[in-house]
């Protein structure tokens, strides 16, 4: 099913509320839920880009890298969701980085992805701004 330009507002609106709840845990000291909301605020600007460009429901994934490719991302974009992309993963389960998940990010490290979904968000709003005219 094609989604409608509602549709994908609703994926930027989310993606949005999702970075400005990324810098308040960023103020509040939990960098690792800044971490993850960054890589969440990222799925969904590339989501709503994939679903304008491709004109069909995004796939189910959380792999930054491969919706990043699939909707014609620049380098400068493709460098930072591969940083981005490991967080979905190392945020949230002790296994993955062999320890508690949270001490393992200090502020530079959520600063950088904050900095991160920045330029995702921006690519894609520009983006999507282009293929809207």
């Amino acid at each position: 099913m094609q989604p409608t330009r509602e549709q994908i507002g609703w994926w930027v609106k989310q993606a949005q509320h999702e970075m400005e709840v990324a810098e308040s845990n960023f103020r509040a000291g939990y960098y690792d839920a800044t971490a993850l909301m960054c890589h969440q605020a990222a799925e969904k600007m590339l989501k709503a880009l994939y679903m304008t460009v491709k004109q069909m429901e995004a796939p189910k994934t959380h792999v930054l890298p491969m919706l990043a490719t699939a909707v014609g991302a620049p380098d400068e974009v493709l460098a930072v969701v591969g940083t981005l992309a490991e967080d979905y993963l190392t945020s949230r389960y002790p296994d993955t980085v062999g320890g508690v998940p949270y001490e393992q990010y200090e502020s530079a490290d959520a600063q950088r992805r904050l900095e991160a979904v920045g330029t995702v968000a921006r690519w894609v709003l520009g983006e999507l701004s282009r293929q809207q005219t």
